[in-house]
């Protein structure tokens, strides 16, 4: 059987030498579904619509009618790639859907039919732009909506502004971008609770005026802003974020949250001190490197957080990581760092 005659071989088409043909946007669909995450391949992106809509919703219901139409309805990949070169795509997706029966056809199916003249119309800037700021409008006082938000000082206006078009969008900054780590995702261990906070930033923003959210944010005070909205009790099981979100932005933060950020991060580059404190300065080989980095990534899963940092202060990292798991001798050397730092 070749790479290509079952879906799930989808990852090994992609990586396969023998593959004979370019690896194309289908391909990466293909992944994206089997993988259970939106595409954010650009190309596959605009070829598939998912560049024409803002909201991370509307991105979903797309995303989830070409699961059906995958997985379930079982159409051959190599067939939409046809479909998408012929420029039939979307009269073949309601071809494909038609012939199911209608209580089976679930919830995406009548959202495209809905949608799709805004897909068939491709990637209109002037019409997303359009779209983005009737949404945004609301929430902004009057002089904010004579400039480029995007591009305002202070900096954390502007960083206030990436989270807040974010939630007003039903999504969250990605790991990529500093606000993850600014608004305090990095107290976060794992995908489920970084989109729990997500969700309570999303329900944030629907309840303020931008003014009153990124000041509150400049300012070091999102969590009494938190509990005045309501969401004090919804907070309470993200342990660290009060401690994190405390200081101001630009402020002195433990170095833990920066482990965090470096381990849940598959291409994050670690800051000096990190390297430091974390004992990555004694790793001499990128096999060190990495073992090194995924045996923080099993401790994060867990420790307490703040508990590791103390450890860290101490110079006992080694010590207090062998309390969670078994680690080989040679950890010790590596974990060693210049701390407890001598008393002046």
């Amino acid at each position: 059987m070749s790479c290509e005659k079952k879906f799930d071989y989808v990852r090994h088409t992609i990586s396969c030498p023998s593959t004979k043909r370019p690896i194309d946007s289908t391909d990466y669909l293909c992944l994206a579904v089997l993988e259970d995450e939106l595409p954010d391949d650009p190309k596959t992106c605009d070829d598939f619509g998912f560049s024409c809509f803002w909201d991370s919703r509307d991105r979903t219901q797309l995303f989830g009618l070409y699961v059906g139409l995958l997985k379930y309805i079982e159409v051959p990949s190599r067939t939409i790639a046809k479909w998408l070169e012929e420029g039939t795509l979307n009269e073949n997706i309601v071809r494909k859907y038609d012939a199911v029966p209608e209580r089976s056809r679930g919830s995406y199916y009548p959202w495209f039919l809905e949608h799709r003249h805004i897909i068939e119309k491709g990637v209109d800037e002037k019409d997303l732009l359009t779209r983005f700021v009737k949404k945004i409008e609301p929430y902004l006082d009057p002089g904010d909506k004579m400039i480029d938000l995007g591009n305002c000082q202070p900096e954390q206006k502007r960083q206030g502004y990436s989270v807040f078009i974010c939630g007003l969008n039903h999504s969250h900054p990605p790991i990529t971008h500093e606000e993850w780590y600014l608004l305090g995702f990095c107290t976060t261990v794992d995908d489920y609770s970084e989109g729990q906070l997500g969700a309570l930033y999303i329900e944030l923003v629907h309840r303020c005026r931008f003014t009153e959210f990124w000041q509150a944010y400049a300012q070091g005070k999102l969590i009494a802003l938190m509990d005045r909205k309501g969401f004090g009790e919804v907070r309470q099981p993200f342990r660290h974020l009060e401690n994190f979100l405390s200081t101001f932005p630009d402020g002195f933060k433990h170095s833990v949250w920066h482990l965090v950020w470096f381990c849940r991060g598959e291409e994050m580059e670690a800051p000096r001190y990190l390297v430091v404190d974390y004992g990555f300065l004694n790793c001499k080989t990128a096999l060190d490197r990495m073992q090194l980095k995924d045996t923080y990534k099993k401790l994060l899963q867990k420790c307490d957080l703040l508990e590791l940092h103390r450890a860290c202060v101490e110079g006992k990292i080694y010590q207090f990581a062998s309390k969670y798991m078994k680690l080989e001798k040679r950890f010790q050397r590596l974990m060693k760092n210049y701390y407890p730092l001598p008393e002046m």
